[in-house]
């Protein structure tokens, strides 16, 4: 049987992490940028500014969650955005994906955060079943709008 671990990345995992992170951004279709990618996690994790999950299975690094601080007004509380969850194509069926999931909502109730929140594309009807699964609610009410700076 394996053993899944769920640990908090530190730099320490930087390298690892890193190669997870690239096959995350292709399977989105981005192109490999090692040193960019590299450089982001660093810093998000020397500023502290997201916290990281990565799943490790025998001593192999399977998969990861990115969460990042989020605010409330109407709720006067911090909420999670869960904005990144990969687990890599030979880790899946394990139930990785849910127990990063599981230490997200730990997290969660541990900084005694409303909540978390995520967005998937309408297409990727695996992660919605994950999501459906693990106790997520469908938002019907509210449309996403993005402005981006070019």
């Amino acid at each position: 049987m394996k053993q899944i671990e769920i640990i908090s990345a530190s730099l320490n995992e930087l390298n690892e992490l890193s190669k997870l992170y690239q096959q995350y951004r292709i399977f989105y279709k981005k192109e490999a940028e090692p040193e960019k990618e590299q450089e982001f996690l660093k810093e998000r994790i020397e500023n502290k500014e997201s916290v990281i999950f990565i799943a490790k299975v025998d001593d192999e690094y399977a998969g990861f969650t990115q969460l990042y601080p989020v605010f409330s007004s109407v709720r006067m509380k911090r909420m999670w955005l869960l904005n990144d969850l990969y687990v890599s194509q030979n880790f899946r069926k394990l139930g990785i994906a849910n127990m990063l999931i599981e230490k997200s909502k730990e997290l969660a109730k541990e900084t005694n955060a409303t909540g978390l929140m995520l967005q998937t594309a309408v297409d990727n009807t695996q992660a919605q079943s994950v999501y459906d699964k693990t106790g997520f609610e469908r938002d019907n009410d509210f449309y996403t709008y993005y402005w981006f700076n070019k």
